[in-house]
């Protein structure tokens, strides 16, 4: 995982300490996302990516799974889109009908 988010991000890093020395004093403004975290180390090590202040992290990780917890309780913000609010048909219905898709064949033209 460290080699290939180096080389998406263009630095050179074989280890997760090595990718961090990388990229805290590179301060482009990036996005990492990190899917479907298994590892508490991943977990771990994205603690770490979150203390650089330039970066902004978007982690998902299963609800009480070792990973989770360990990214549980650091302050950032959670969203569990096991609540009902996320997971409502009817919402969801609406939502659509109020949002009709934008893409398409243009009928006027």
């Amino acid at each position: 995982m460290t080699w290939a988010l180096a080389d998406q991000l263009d630095v050179v890093a074989r280890a997760p300490g090595e990718l961090l020395d990388r990229l805290g004093p590179d301060t482009r403004r990036t996005v990492i996302v990190l899917p479907d975290v298994r590892s508490e180390d991943v977990a771990e090590f994205a603690g770490k990516l979150a203390g650089l202040a330039h970066l902004r992290l978007i982690v998902e990780a299963r609800t009480g799974t070792a990973p989770h917890e360990a990214l549980t309780g650091r302050g950032w913000a959670e969203l569990d889109l096991d609540l009902e609010q996320w997971t409502d048909p009817q919402r969801f219905e609406e939502w659509g009908a109020a949002h009709p898709p934008t893409f398409g064949v243009d009928a006027t033209a």
